[in-house]
């Protein structure tokens, strides 16, 4: 597997790498360190000059990223580990890459932020969760990695949450994982026809997936957002998996611009986004 992880050499981006490497440390695996910075450009400087600097930049940052790769690599890792150091705006680099090199896995840290600054910074991750062609994987800033056990699916009584929950099971492969289904409806909603549809789509996942646990949860909720702020504060829970539509669709309100990034900033858990072109 080809797992993209941007760095800004945060200790937000460290913790992202080192989540990366625990979870998915695999001899089959590859680690791309992604850096991207924005080239120096100068009315005052001729273009070879500029390319002199921008050179210079990027010989400096390929050096630090090849030492940070060197410093993991001294720590049992079985993946290859690879370096890249890009030119331009950050997401949408981060996004060409992804696509072009068959990326199947981005793991990015995510940093907290209320009120103003909310608004104001950022909006990389949550803006490549929306964007992305393959699955992401947020890393809370204060996360600390402990152990990969109870996943909550996020569900709208979709097929394509089939591929999806596949995907879950293909991600946590050798892995003790349990994956809660949680599914979130109005009060307002009639509790026969709830009921019924509740019923019906456990039918359906259980006679697919056959011998394979789920549990199933479908709470009453007056505001989706504050359920998921309460979602994301279980102690017991490791990760919250969401489907992303890039049309019409449930999680299009969900995980779509400010939502998407309120949930991106309050999450006390990794949040994992799955298109859901993705076929699992």
């Amino acid at each position: 597997m080809k797992i993209l992880v941007p760095t800004d050499f945060s200790k937000t981006a460290d913790n992202a790498l080192q989540y990366a490497i625990k979870f998915f440390n695999k001899p089959d695996s590859t680690f791309i360190l992604y850096h991207s910075f924005m080239p120096f450009e100068s009315g005052f400087y001729s273009h070879k000059k500029s390319e002199e600097e921008n050179n210079r930049e990027e010989s400096e940052l390929k050096n630090t990223l090849k030492q940070i790769a060197h410093n993991f690599s001294l720590k049992n890792v079985k993946a290859d580990i690879e370096i890249f150091v890009d030119r331009g705006i950050g997401e949408s680099n981060i996004l060409r890459y992804a696509r072009d090199h068959k990326i199947e896995l981005i793991v990015m840290g995510t940093t907290g932020a209320t009120g103003l600054k909310e608004k104001l910074v950022g909006t990389v991750t949550a803006n490549v969760m929306n964007k992305s062609d393959c699955p992401v994987i947020g890393i809370p800033e204060k996360y600390k990695p402990g152990s990969l056990r109870k996943i909550a699916f996020c569900s709208n009584y979709q097929l394509n949450d089939i591929g999806a929950l596949k995907y879950l099971i293909h991600l946590s492969k050798n892995l003790q994982v349990e994956i809660q289904i949680w599914h979130f409806h109005k009060k307002a909603t009639g509790p026969d026809g709830e009921n019924n549809l509740s019923l019906e789509y456990k039918t359906l996942i259980e006679k697919f997936f056959g011998n394979k646990k789920f549990t199933f949860h479908f709470p009453h909720t007056d505001n989706i957002q504050d359920a998921f702020d309460k979602l994301s504060g279980r102690k017991e829970l490791d990760m919250i998996a969401l489907i992303t539509h890039k049309r019409k669709g449930f999680f299009n309100s969900l995980l779509d611009s400010s939502l998407t990034k309120r949930v991106a900033y309050h999450t006390k858990v990794p949040l994992l986004a799955i298109p859901s072109e993705l076929n699992g």
